[in-house]
């Protein structure tokens, strides 16, 4: 419907975001939960299993059955954090994120932290950008590479990071742009 964003299928259904909740449609019933108090789900992707939503405060997994489970704390320095858009690719979570409504940053974070939830922190950013006029639009994958795609202000770009050569799991490399879209067109 109109009142749901961010659709993701998994085996059994459809998880997506509304009111703030997050909801399950297993093909004829619809079920929701709030992921925490004072907690908005803002985006969510989806690993095939599970739904893995950026909220005002860290980032969560959802089961099928509801089952909330934080996986990270937003970075112990910051009082909030929009996840504008967030990916389970190459077998790692990736999320642009906008802090306190100052900074914008590209986080590479592991699937399944060691004793969830574990602050966001700054050995996890993979891009940064000085203020909030650029815009995460969305993220996806090629053969050898992970794709972020943001605009500002008239421009839109698409960053490649390739993955580290020595370790198919070990931390990507610095993005390079690889694509600007003509002024005025935006992702």
């Amino acid at each position: 419907t109109a009142a749901a964003t961010y659709p993701a299928t998994v085996s059994g259904g459809t998880f997506f975001i509304s009111g703030g909740n997050v909801s399950f449609y297993n093909g004829s019933t619809t079920t929701s939960t709030s992921l925490a108090t004072s907690t908005t789900a803002q985006v969510l992707t989806s690993d095939g299993t599970f739904a893995i939503v950026g909220a005002n405060n860290g980032i969560y997994q959802v089961s099928t059955a509801l089952a909330v489970t934080k996986l990270y704390n937003k970075p112990s320095a910051h009082t909030a954090i929009t996840v504008q858009t967030i990916a389970y690719v190459k077998d790692r979570i990736i999320a642009g994120v906008m802090h306190d409504s100052v900074d914008m940053h590209v986080y590479e974070l592991g699937r399944n932290p060691t004793s969830p939830p574990v602050n966001m922190n700054s050995g996890e950013v993979r891009y940064d950008f000085a203020n909030t006029s650029l815009t995460f639009n969305s993220i996806s994958e090629l053969p050898g590479s992970i794709i972020v795609g943001y605009t500002q202000g008239a421009v839109s770009r698409i960053q490649s990071y390739t993955m580290n050569a020595t370790s198919a799991v070990a931390a990507i490399n610095d993005p390079v742009v690889i694509a600007e879209l003509p002024r005025g067109e935006s992702l």
